[in-house]
């Protein structure tokens, strides 16, 4: 609401001047020596004070008698106390030679003016306007609203009983730093005791939201059974998102970005993969405009450790992990990546890596090319190439490493095991988007070969998942909705090549096979009905049983189903792996898998009308029997290697 020069003059309670006529001009116009302009004549406040959010007191005011109260602007000698004060503080820390902002000030260092947010992990990215910089009051404020969505301690101590694997909590709460094979360290750091505990008063909001982030990982992970467990995760998501992460003032640091990451991280395992990819790529963003690609520093949290005991980040790890998480979001949801870049698998990037982390690296550098092919990059050269690529990722560990682990529940080895299994699920898959593509296409020389690989690779992705899923015995129901996509993957690549080649077919030589095929696929459909489900799984859900339906039918040879692919189609309603059923007659199934497009099944009468024209009887009678008075089953199971189920 503008406020008027009568509106000031009554507050102010002074005395009235006169001037001289014509006069209109405000003082604080005249002291700039600006022309006082109004938008309208029917405006009382001048368009410069409007902008400048300064009070526009007309000169009828003594000009001695400076504007106090409510308004925009503040009285000079406070402004100059203020600088004053600020300039005292950044003497004192260029005195000391430190670069770290002092934990309850605001003022950076000469050196963070050069490079602000690599020299202090929470200095704003554009020092040059007080718009841009959080005074201590609003510090205050952001830091007060983020506390006042902390739950009370009793649902705190409620929370910490909660069952919840430590495996799903390390990984999710350390998407942005080093996630080594050995994590007796970090599952202490995690402790639910340790781990949820509100920062003291005075903290930097960047390391409350991600206290709040933390708790809202935990709580998914654990899987609240209550809607007051559910209102406090959404609640410290949304307080998190909307004070911190939603601001690009605060999120310009090293734990501005961890944070964006922890939010992406939240999203992908509620399913919204929309979401996520928007979050990671915010966080990308970021750190491409600190620099964080290009400059190999150490970590600048130390301004924080006061207040945290968390081990400090490493940058250039952390731009690998945003690599990493882009492209693999990129993936599941069928949009581009970020970043074409591989730096992180140069030999002098990989000289200190373990060989578990030279596998994540050269897992990421391949998934960038599947992605760059999206685009047309779809030759049997570039096919071949990013398979060799795999093949030498595959040589970094050991032959014993790719054995499906035993995941006995309650054993101390499972948290060492389950990462084993997702880099496993990892390489299998890349292996299925690389060749599912040219197995579902027709004319193509190698098609045998991509058929096959792909097959294959399904076949262990499935093995690895129902371990994973069984080991968990249903405890993280809502935990990591991308291991789905996975599965949805391989089992639509799985059903599909059972479609496509019926058994009448005499390439066909995946008889053997099938029902271990089926089975493996009824199992992820069991598990879908019986777990909470949101539309993704939803839409998976009943894409995979009517894939059951039309293999049964293909099996018993009772339809005949042709397959269409149609390669770079992008459904509106989809992002990411889905499905759906024609309007009319539910006869033809709608597919929608980010590598390939959208694949069609539509079913087709067989010749003449007839599902299954047997045998002349007669002829294949079995000695023995009167054919007066064969049955069917009997002569099926007496000729059993006559005809091949």
């Amino acid at each position: 609401m503008k406020r008027t020069h009568s509106q000031n003059n009554n507050a102010l309670e002074t005395k009235s001047k006169k001037l001289r006529k014509g006069t209109q001009s405000c003082w604080e116009c005249k002291r700039r020596k600006m022309r006082c302009a109004f938008a309208s004549p029917s405006d009382t406040i001048c368009v410069a004070c409007e902008r400048r959010g300064t009070l526009c007191v007309s000169q009828e005011v003594a000009e001695k008698e400076p504007p106090v109260g409510g308004g925009g602007g503040q009285p000079i000698e406070e402004k100059l106390s203020r600088i004053g004060e600020l300039l005292e503080q950044c003497t004192r820390m260029f005195a000391r030679g430190g670069g770290a902002v002092e934990h309850n000030g605001q003022c950076p260092s000469p050196k963070s003016l050069v490079r602000p947010a690599l020299v202090s992990s929470y200095t704003p990215l554009d020092l040059r306007g007080d718009s841009l910089r959080l005074a201590p009051s609003s510090q205050l404020e952001v830091e007060r609203a983020l506390a006042s969505a902390w739950p009370e301690k009793i649902d705190v101590d409620s929370i910490i009983q909660l069952k919840v694997h430590p495996f799903q909590v390390i990984r999710a709460i350390n998407c942005a730093r080093d996630f080594q094979p050995s994590y007796q360290d970090q599952t202490i750091s995690v402790a639910p005791g340790k781990a949820l505990q509100l920062p003291p008063e005075g903290t930097h909001p960047v390391i409350v939201a991600r206290k709040l982030l933390t708790l809202a990982l935990f709580l998914q992970c654990a899987r609240p059974s209550t809607a007051r467990f559910h209102g406090i995760m959404t609640r410290a998501v949304e307080a998190a998102r909307y004070l911190v992460t939603s601001r690009d003032d605060l999120v310009g640091s090293i734990e501005g970005i961890e944070c964006l990451m922890m939010e992406a991280t939240f999203e992908n395992n509620a399913g919204n993969l929309r979401r996520a990819w928007l979050a990671a790529r915010r966080a990308m963003a970021m750190a491409q405009i600190i620099g964080l690609e290009e400059r190999a520093m150490p970590s600048t949290t130390a301004s924080f450790e006061r207040c945290t005991s968390e081990p400090s980040i490493d940058p250039k790890h952390m731009w690998f992990r945003l690599i990493q998480t882009d492209r693999f979001l990129s993936l599941m949801s069928g949009l581009p990546q970020g970043s074409s870049t591989d730096t992180f698998t140069d030999a002098e990037a990989l000289q200190p890596c373990s060989p578990v982390q030279r596998l994540q690296r050269i897992h990421c550098t391949a998934a960038g090319r599947l992605l760059q092919r999206q685009k047309g990059r779809n030759s049997a050269i570039d096919v071949r190439e990013t398979d060799r690529l795999l093949q030498t990722a595959a040589e970094c560990v050991p032959a014993q490493w790719w054995l499906v682990p035993n995941l006995d529940d309650g054993a101390d080895e499972t948290l060492e095991e389950i990462p084993r299994m997702m880099d496993q699920m990892t390489h299998y898959h890349l292996i299925v988007q690389l060749h599912l593509p040219r197995a579902m296409s027709e004319g193509n020389d190698d098609c045998s070969h991509s058929t096959l690989s792909a097959i294959n690779a399904s076949r262990e992705v499935m093995l690895r998942y129902i371990a994973v899923k069984k080991a968990s015995k249903g405890e993280d129901q809502r935990y990591c909705s991308s291991l789905d996509s996975l599965a949805f993957v391989s089992s639509v690549c799985l059903c599909w090549v059972h479609i496509r080649y019926s058994i009448q077919d005499s390439s066909y030589g995946f008889g053997h096979q099938r029902y271990g095929d089926r089975a493996m696929v009824g199992w992820l459909v069991d598990d879908l009905r019986r777990r909470e489900r949101n539309h993704v799984s939803a839409q998976m859900l009943v894409t995979l049983e009517r894939l059951l339906e039309i293999n049964s039918d293909v099996t018993s040879c009772f339809c005949k189903y042709t397959t269409m692919v149609q390669p770079g189609t992008v459904c509106d309603r989809v992002v990411g792996c889905g499905g759906r059923l024609s309007d009319d007659d539910n006869s033809t199934l709608h597919i929608y898998i980010p590598c390939l497009g959208e694949v069609t099944i539509q079913r087709s009468e067989m010749p003449g009308n007839s599902p299954w024209i047997l045998p002349d009887l007669p002829d294949l009678v079995p000695a023995g029997h009167d054919e007066s008075s064969l049955d069917l089953m009997t002569f099926l199971q007496d000729s059993a290697g006559i005809i091949n189920m």
